[in-house]
């Protein structure tokens, strides 16, 4: 067009920014609205706001946010979305609470801020806000606030949502809030309420079938798990490589070894998935329960992708709980070496080497993660075990993660 000698209208860049995939392309049409006078054009404005918001660059969609007289929706859920993405959600909420008028839209996207970001609490918090005030909730609302649920484990607001979904006519029961549904159900420990909202489900997808089985699979109930694949492969589904996370951990619960090797290899073979991380953290974990803590680091040492942490602490959970010390030993030197252990493999370690009595080892661990530290609302902690000086262990929060932790284990057992 250019080449042509003609000039780009607003319409034309308002158009072409949602192509740009690189912040210096972006910057480089604003200037050149700005060289044609249609930067103050408000879907020009609009779109470039959009571009910085995708690119992650906050300061330059403020500035351009700041500058509209009267923004327009796209602009107002493209800032909150760029704030929430970049986890800044006390600006993201002073710029929620700011807007004088807030449709759905603007809703989603601060409780998708904060269910992201792992306070759920506040995300359910908003939507009973929301509730109140005269703007309704849709499917996507629904599905944010499910997931809110799911985070905090709290069957009693699951069912309460669930309810609401029942009455209301703008959210039906489709493939999308089943599976938030499902998996809602899973994660707060009710697989029964799941089971009966995937049967209620009419036409099925391969996600459907996906949430079902890892929801099996969570709750330790193998056998269901893998009838749940034979189940869609007669339906005629296809599996993905979700599908097979669930599987692998199903049979990793389980101790089925056969089944996750003919899991593990069919994925490549048989439906032309390459393993992921997650794919192999899960034969890891299943080869080390099982004892095969040769067989699993022979897996990790063929890998093409970089072994995570997780799966290093399968390995050096499987040699403590097999006894394998001087294995144990050798993998942890290694991590220790390399400046890849964690917290976790600190207290592996700390508890082969005192299984096997080489208490000097268990003090030079120690010492070790006494210089480690945890990052705490963007703040870097030093501890080490027995560490009271922190404010969490003050006797009221001491008593709250003493509770929290009780729980935890209620829940394990």
């Amino acid at each position: 067009m250019l080449s042509e000698g003609l000039l780009p209208t607003a319409h034309t860049l308002s158009a072409s920014l949602p192509a740009c995939r690189g912040l210096a392309l972006g910057r480089a049409l604003h200037a050149y609205a700005f060289k044609l006078a249609l930067s103050g054009d408000s879907y020009v404005a609009t779109a470039l706001l959009s571009m910085y918001a995708r690119a992650g660059d906050a300061a330059a969609a403020r500035a351009l946010f700041d500058e509209m007289p009267d923004p327009h929706v796209v602009s107002v859920t493209a800032m909150l979305t760029c704030y929430a993405n970049m986890g800044a959600l006390d600006d993201a909420r002073r710029l929620f609470d700011g807007l004088p008028r807030k449709d759905f839209i603007c809703w989603n996207a601060m409780i998708d801020g904060y269910t992201q970001h792992g306070k759920p609490n506040e995300a359910l918090q908003l939507f009973r806000r929301m509730l109140r005030s005269s703007v309704e909730p849709d499917e996507v609302t629904v599905v944010l606030v499910l997931s809110a649920v799911a985070q905090l484990g709290t069957v009693e607001s699951g069912k309460w949502l669930h309810s609401y979904v029942k009455n209301n006519w703008r959210v039906q029961l489709n493939v999308r809030v089943g599976t938030a549904l499902i998996d809602m159900y899973c994660k707060c420990g009710s697989l029964e309420d799941a089971v009966a909202v995937f049967h209620g489900i009419g036409d099925k997808d391969i996600v459907v079938w996906n949430a079902m089985i890892n929801g099996y699979a969570m709750h330790g109930d193998s056998r269901k798990a893998l009838e749940m694949f034979v189940q869609l492969r007669e339906q005629g589904l296809w599996p993905t490589d979700i599908t097979f996370i669930g599987l692998l951990n199903a049979c990793s619960h389980s101790g089925l070894v056969e089944e996750g090797r003919r899991f593990f290899q069919s994925m490549e073979h048989e439906y032309g998935i390459d393993p992921k991380i997650e794919h192999y953290d899960c034969m890891v974990d299943l080869l080390g329960r099982a004892g095969l803590i040769e067989e699993a680091f022979h897996l990790v040492q063929s890998m093409t992708i970089t072994p995570d942490a997780v799966m290093w602490v399968s390995l050096l959970a499987a040699c403590r709980l097999h006894k394998n010390m001087a294995l144990g030993q050798r993998f942890a030197d290694f991590l220790v070496a390399k400046g890849l252990a964690n917290s976790g493999v600190y207290i592996l370690l700390s508890n082969i080497y005192a299984a096997v009595g080489k208490w000097e080892e268990v003090a030079r661990v120690r010492s070790m993660m006494k210089a480690s530290g945890i990052e705490i609302d963007r703040k870097v902690y030093e501890f080490v075990a027995g560490d009271m000086s922190h404010p969490w262990m003050r006797p009221r929060r001491r008593r709250h993660l003493r509770s929290t932790a009780r729980s935890l284990l209620l829940h394990l057992d």
